[in-house]
Order: C-alpha cells, then structure tokens, then sequence
C-alpha cells in the first residue's frame, strides 16, 4: 500500500483528503494489479487502531513486554561477549605491535 493525496472538485469546492491504494496497481498499472481502489485515510487507520485498542488487552501487553525484554537480554549478553572479543583482539594486536621495528 503507498499513501497518496487526492484532489475532488465538486462544484466550486476543492476536497484534498489522503487515501491508501495498491502500490502495484498504482505504479506497475493494470496488467499487474487491476485493484484500483483507494481506501480513504482517516478510515482505514481508524480501523487498525481500534484493532490494536481491543488487542491491547492486559496479558497482551505482558507477553509482548517479556517478548520484548528477552530479546533485549539476549542482544545485550551477545553484545558482552563481543567485547570480550574485541578486548582479546585488541591486546593480541597491541602485543604484537611491540615487535615491530620503526
């Protein structure tokens, strides 16, 4: 889906509101994707939100934060074992540097 504005003249009024359409549709055409319809903004994100409201439901939002705390852990004990490594790679080069000849 690509956001898009759109513009209606209806009599003397100009109307410019946002929709969302197929991105195929819209830049490969016809012979791609014959879905041509636009879904209006304000509608179409109205929706998904009320969706997320009434999934956010307490244990919901529990799960997702120890989904969420894990992978932060795990990333992090990664990241400290990596700079072991880097320390360890460090001092092997620093030891060798003192045998170099200026």
């Amino acid at each position: 889906m690509v956001a898009q504005t759109t513009t209606r003249k209806k009599r003397s009024d100009v109307y410019r509101y946002g929709v969302y359409r197929c991105s195929f549709a819209k830049t490969k055409g016809p012979a791609v994707c014959t879905h041509g319809t636009g879904y209006r903004r304000e509608r179409l994100e109205g929706a998904v939100v009320a969706k997320f409201r009434e999934a956010m439901t307490a244990p919901m939002i529990e799960a997702l934060a120890r989904i969420v705390n894990a992978q932060l852990e795990a990333v992090f004990q990664g990241h400290g074992a990596r700079t072991a490594e880097f320390a360890g790679e460090i001092a092997r080069l620093e030891g060798q540097s003192t045998h170099l000849v200026s």
